[in-house]
């Protein structure tokens, strides 16, 4: 059974939500800890319909990303978790000026944290009166 029980996001032209959270993947998380893997990252971005979602990492005591043991599975089941994440809480990421963020699962205090942020692109007019072009 997935769970998810986070707060509503906050959503507007300009924000960046970080929200701790807890979630139920008590399979993935007990071979997670079996596996010595204290941390699951997801990085994505989107901009004007294009999405791009990095691989699902997976990092040693140390912090380095390291070869996970998991099952093929598990690992799906953690990628599909954080996709479909993604798109319930944000369901227009990657539309016009888009998006970008990471979810990160500390595996040893059982915590997910979703950090996202809203890509704000700034147009500056300039209107320009009383010109003509020099007489020849």
């Amino acid at each position: 059974m997935i769970h998810a029980n986070f707060e509503t996001p906050t959503r507007g032209l300009a924000s960046t939500v970080e929200q701790p959270g807890r979630r139920c993947l008590p399979e993935a998380l007990s071979a997670l800890r079996s596996g010595a893997i204290t941390l699951v990252r997801f990085e994505y971005a989107g901009q004007s319909d294009y999405r791009r979602m990095k691989p699902v990492t997976y990092h040693d005591t140390s912090g380095r990303p390291t070869k996970s043991q998991l099952s093929r599975t598990t690992r799906q089941e953690i990628e599909v978790f954080f996709r479909e994440l993604l798109e319930l809480r944000f369901p227009d990421w990657a539309v016009a000026e888009g998006s970008r963020g990471e979810l990160e699962w500390n595996v040893e205090t059982d915590e997910l944290t979703h950090r996202h942020h809203w890509r704000v692109i700034s147009y500056d007019e300039v209107m320009v009166t009383g010109l003509s072009s020099p007489a020849g």
